[in-house]
């Protein structure tokens, strides 16, 4: 898929990249498929090159140390991903007012948990394959 492609994908779809060999991430972006029956949201591992061409675009680190959304083309990361994807579930927004919080707080928790997610929870072989019945929310 073109950078355009997606870019134009992101204008009705949130996007959001996880780290594909990642438990937490994939267990991240299962809870997210479970709660967006519509499926409103998209996702693609960092690894694929989509990933790559949306990383270089918007000038991001190849750093996998987070979760980058995409969407109406404006970029989220770090604990911001998190806010991006409660607005789109009315049952999640509870959790909106921890916006509040300093934004230098709340991504010091997340990268915190982001630099231990691997002896936390631990870390695959090879990326997530999504199965037949999620494959088409995957770009």
């Amino acid at each position: 898929m073109e950078f355009e492609q997606i870019k134009d994908l992101s204008e009705k779809h949130p996007i959001i990249f996880f780290d594909g060999v990642c438990r937490l991430c994939n267990g991240f972006v299962n809870y997210v498929i479970r709660h967006d029956p519509d499926g409103k949201l998209k996702f693609c591992a960092l690894q694929d090159e989509n990933a790559v061409e949306i990383r270089k675009e918007f000038g991001l680190t190849e750093n996998l140390d987070t979760v980058i959304g995409l969407y109406r083309s404006q970029i989220y990361s770090h604990s911001d991903v998190v806010f991006m994807v409660a607005r789109q579930f009315r049952a999640y927004r509870f959790i909106l007012p921890l916006q509040r919080l300093p934004i230098s707080f709340r991504n010091y928790i997340y990268r915190l948990i982001a630099k231990n997610r691997y002896r936390w929870f631990g870390k695959q072989e090879t990326c997530m394959v999504p199965s037949s019945d999620v494959f088409s929310r995957f770009i």
